[in-house]
């Protein structure tokens, strides 16, 4: 008979796992938003962002674009899109393929801040601890899909939103950690 510290971490394991995996089929059932062709291909009026990454032609010549802040954003979406979907190709067809590539960036992305929280609040690295574990499981909740995720989500329902803040905020937390400490 296993002891109960033993017991409580398998059931909180169980927990995120199911919470993930919830999580990650809500994201695959999302629609897709519309900003989604002009910022990947992109579109005329977003072609100044990627040709001009820090915005100088804004500063420097009084030029104005839309989004001359968000070339990190733009670029990432894009990279991620143009090379995600079509890796995926092998194993889904093509239209399913760009639903379980956003799913996926969403997951990693939920994923990563969770691990970021629990490493701010706690200061444990290894996930199967139970000082890990129980922060964890209690930071979780947070990341509404459905539901409140208007008022409280973290990863919001556009894929393209999840890339313009949650990954920045990500980003963020890595930046500062070592402050943290």
């Amino acid at each position: 008979m296993p002891d109960f510290k033993t017991l409580l971490k398998y059931l909180l394991i169980l927990f995120l796992i199911l919470d993930l995996s919830y999580s990650f089929m809500q994201y695959f059932n999302m629609p897709l938003d519309g900003d989604m062709a002009h910022i990947i291909v992109p579109a005329e009026e977003f072609k100044q962002v990627m040709q001009d990454p820090l915005g100088m032609d804004v500063l420097l010549h009084g030029e104005s674009y839309p989004n001359p802040n968000r070339f990190f954003a733009h670029w990432a979406s894009s990279l991620y899109f143009k090379t995600m979907p079509l890796a995926l190709q092998s194993i889904s067809e093509p239209i399913t393929s760009v639903y379980l590539a956003s799913a996926i960036a969403k997951i990693l992305i939920q994923f990563l801040l969770i691990f970021l929280l629990v490493l701010y609040t706690s200061n444990c690295r290894r996930i199967f601890d139970l000082r890990f574990l129980i922060p964890a499981a209690l930071i979780i909740p947070l990341f509404q899909t459905v539901g409140y995720s208007r008022y409280m989500g973290v990863i919001d329902q556009s894929v393209i939103y999840t890339f313009f803040y949650a990954l920045p905020l990500a980003l963020m937390l890595i930046y500062y950690l070592p402050v943290y400490r």
